[in-house]
């Protein structure tokens, strides 16, 4: 099979932009480089708030969580959640769309895990969310 076969195949654990929603929990300004990247792969993004505030415009994740906002398209299988692990929170958001039956990303930034943040990673792996270094998703989502 020639290399660039491979990226079509339904492989568990591979990203695949066109099963794949993401959400950003509390995007700043820093965070447009990756909408670019989610845009010019046609990937749906949506943006989610830790809390009501100056640049929350849109849900928050106490209204998600809460299941009184929907914020991922059902029609995807697989969605990667990007925001800072060590917020339970934010945990919480990945494993609720895992036990929803998404195949469920956790988006890592450069920046690494603090102690609260490894913790938070080894619980997502055990309950079956795939953690995933931004770099590497934004690299899948261009590949394939």
């Amino acid at each position: 099979m020639a290399s660039s076969d491979h990226s079509s195949l339904d492989i568990p654990g591979v990203v695949r932009r066109k099963d794949l929603f993401a959400i950003l929990i509390d995007p700043g300004p820093e965070c447009e480089l990756l909408k670019s990247a989610f845009s010019a792969a046609a990937v749906p993004c949506r943006d989610v708030y830790d809390e009501c505030g100056a640049y929350a415009l849109g849900p928050t994740l106490d209204s998600v969580l809460a299941r009184e906002a929907t914020i991922w398209d059902t029609t995807r299988r697989q969605l990667a959640v990007i925001g800072d692990l060590s917020n339970a929170r934010t945990s919480h958001l990945s494993l609720l769309a895992h036990a929803q039956g998404f195949e469920t990303f956790a988006g890592i930034d450069s920046s690494g895990l603090d102690g609260a943040g490894y913790l938070a990673v080894q619980r997502l792996i055990l309950a079956g969310v795939s953690p995933i270094a931004v770099t590497h998703l934004i690299e899948e989502i261009m590949r394939n």
